[in-house]
């Protein structure tokens, strides 16, 4: 963190579908206020330019959770440098914003996380911040950084991927329950190479490796990328025509970056969390049980709304944007 008085912080603790459906918030204050420091999963550091984001798991954020004593110090001068705080911790939570007060006397503004309502995401944090003019469907509010660009210019040039068209798909989610079925995608990039005479690639993160049936099911065919950073996985997203994945961070990143998106959902409600960019399309059985709670999800012993989603129809809704339907 920079030293300098004045400045905003900003605490966000969402998964990342969170953190770019508040994006267009974060925007606005940055827009208004400036100097800005962000604390949110460090992960997310390299997605933004000119915006300082830290990791949130830092023991200045942890000890006010403890009813820290008055006479901490090293609390107190970390939050001088600071003349209002925007905090999506502590709208529930009054111990925190308690001791957050015993160490900063500034413009402090805490809210409660997303509550889920029918309402978007986005809409709700601008509504936050003060702002009426709610988030257009057409926005791209993503860039990916200069560095990460070059990175994925030179992948590209280094495997051909210039000479054709790319299909990203991203099997996973921070969810197993949210899933189509891996082997749909791999019958998905088959297709994609038969019959629209592509390329396709495999996103796999963190969770998807360390899922055996996951790993076996790409073990051939399309091209696997795993573990890559997420400012590398924006910048591949950047220069390709289509992506494919479910209701995942991953895949709110590629509509951010104004990619064809198609977003497979099927428990969770799309009404809230549907991904928002320039070319997005919803594609969902519409079963009578979903969306359904989180605990039914969870138990859930046949995810029809998922496993009965045909590939015909996943490709059909590709192929309507190449001009060649099946």
């Amino acid at each position: 963190m920079t030293g300098a008085k004045q400045k905003t912080l900003v605490i966000f603790p969402g998964a990342l579908g969170d953190f770019l459906c508040f994006l267009p918030a974060l925007k606005r204050i940055v827009r208004r206020d400036q100097h800005v420091d962000v604390l949110a999963r460090s992960e997310y550091a390299g997605l933004l330019a000119g915006v300082p984001v830290r990791s949130i798991e830092r023991p200045e954020i942890s000890r006010l959770f403890c009813a820290p004593a008055d006479e901490d110090e090293s609390l107190r001068a970390f939050f001088a440098r600071y003349h209002s705080i925007y905090s999506w911790i502590g709208g529930r939570e009054p111990d925190f914003v308690t001791s957050l007060l015993r160490f900063f006397k500034g413009d402090l503004r805490c809210f409660p996380p997303f509550p889920c309502a029918r309402v978007h995401a986005a809409d709700y944090y601008l509504s936050c911040v003060g702002d009426d003019q709610l988030a257009a469907d057409g926005d791209e509010i993503l860039e990916p950084v200069p560095a990460a660009r070059a990175w994925a210019r030179k992948y590209r040039e280094e495997h051909a991927l210039d000479q054709q068209n790319v299909l990203f798909l991203a099997p996973g989610s921070g969810g197993r329950k949210k899933n189509w079925p891996a082997k749909a995608y791999r019958d998905m990039a088959n297709w994609w190479e038969r019959e629209m005479r592509g390329f396709a690639v495999i996103i796999l993160g963190p969770v998807e490796m360390e899922d055996h049936e996951t790993m076996q099911t790409f073990n051939t065919g399309a091209r696997v990328l795993k573990g890559l950073e997420l400012e590398k996985v924006a910048a591949l997203f950047s220069y390709s025509g289509f992506y494919l994945g479910n209701d995942s961070g991953l895949t709110h990143l590629a509509a951010a970056l104004g990619v064809k998106t198609v977003a497979i959902f099927g428990p969770t409600d799309h009404v809230p969390w549907a991904p928002r960019g320039r070319c997005v399309k919803i594609l969902r059985l519409g079963a009578e049980c979903s969306p359904c709670e989180h605990s039914t999800m969870a138990a859930c012993p046949h995810r029809c709304c998922l496993t009965s989603l045909p590939v015909k129809q996943v490709a059909r809704g590709i192929a309507e944007w190449v001009g060649d339907a099946p």
